[in-house]
């Protein structure tokens, strides 16, 4: 009886380590410098440093946070999809809209992970300036 109870706490406390484990390895973290203010989600965010985390391997979790001294807001991606590890680097793509700009996606060279953002539709006088994307580079810790 001692030993079965012994045998329990310590598959217990083994796979609370585990848990402890997974959930510090859980969320990627990332830097990126932004050179001019942007929209992203239901933020403005003003150009300067900023770091972001993002889940790792969850799926269905869309939550992107993006942080900078003093400040601390989450983002929720429309959808974000896993592809095979070929991006050479790690980037947020900005678009131009009606003269302002808008994060449509963050690409994860560590992750693999993609995700997409909605940005408003531009009006059909600066429909064709809307086409094109501007990249940042995402610093991402290994």
């Amino acid at each position: 009886m001692h030993s079965r109870s012994s045998r329990i706490l310590g598959l217990a406390a083994l796979a609370a380590g585990l848990g402890l484990t997974a959930t510090r390895v859980s969320a990627q973290e990332a830097t990126f410098h932004l050179p001019f203010a942007a929209h992203w989600g239901r933020m403005v965010l003003e150009s300067g440093d900023y770091k972001l985390s993002a889940p790792v391997g969850e799926s269905g979790s869309n939550l992107i946070y993006v942080s900078r001294p003093g400040h601390s807001n989450m983002v929720l991606a429309q959808s974000s999809e896993l592809q095979p590890r070929h991006l050479d680097r790690s980037s947020l793509e900005l678009v131009n809209v009606n003269g302002a700009y808008f994060v449509k996606r963050y690409r994860s060279a560590l992750t693999g992970q993609v995700f997409t953002f909605p940005v408003p539709k531009a009006t059909l006088k600066t429909e064709m300036a809307s086409a094109a994307v501007t990249s940042v580079p995402v610093v991402e810790k290994r």
